[in-house]
């Protein structure tokens, strides 16, 4: 077995940018889950972190017991150079050829036809406030296409779903992991 701080090496060696978005979305979150040696677990993507989640729960297979997606439409968008710049601007703590290599390799594309296709129960939560990101819409459309998944709209919250009170995000995952375990 790894010591933290092995799995941690580890883990910095893999997300280092290497320019190939396709691996870095893909793969990291499985890569994880192995190197980790996780057989029963829970996903849960946030934001831009949504597409990176529903691949990993197709990637890990039956071994995903659940999935939950925050405040974000189940797809890759499209980053472009205007993007970059206010992220750039905004989190100066990320490194510029990040940036510009998400922004140069991204391209649109829906994940709910493979989040449709997942046999792990999902949940979507949604902020209630001004600068959610789930428009009506995304909350119909999932609602038709995973009739079991739930919506969890948290009244207090806008996109940053844990915040004002990370509490209430964190008792809705307890009880939604709770009615998985039970069956």
């Amino acid at each position: 077995m790894l010591s933290w701080s092995g799995i941690a090496w580890r883990v910095y060696e893999k997300f280092t940018w290497r320019g190939n978005e396709e691996v870095c979305r893909n793969e990291d979150l499985y890569f994880c889950q192995s190197i980790l040696q996780l057989n029963n677990y829970y996903l849960f993507g946030f934001s831009l972190g949504v597409g990176m989640a529903i691949r990993a729960a197709t990637l890990g297979g039956d071994k995903v017991l659940g999935l939950m997606l925050g405040d974000y439409p189940p797809k890759y968008p499209t980053y472009d150079k205007e993007w970059a710049a206010r992220v750039k601007e905004n989190s100066p703590e990320l490194r510029e050829v990040f940036v510009d290599g998400l922004s140069a390799d991204s391209g649109y594309e829906d994940l709910f036809p493979e989040l449709k296709a997942l046999s792990c129960p999902s949940m979507l939560f949604k902020g209630g406030q001004v600068g959610n990101l789930v428009p009506e819409e995304v909350v119909t459309k999932y609602k038709e296409m995973i009739p079991s998944g739930k919506v969890v709209i948290l009244a207090d919250s806008g996109h940053v779903i844990f915040r004002p009170d990370p509490k209430v995000l964190t008792d809705e995952m307890e009880k939604f992991i709770k009615e998985v375990e039970i069956g």
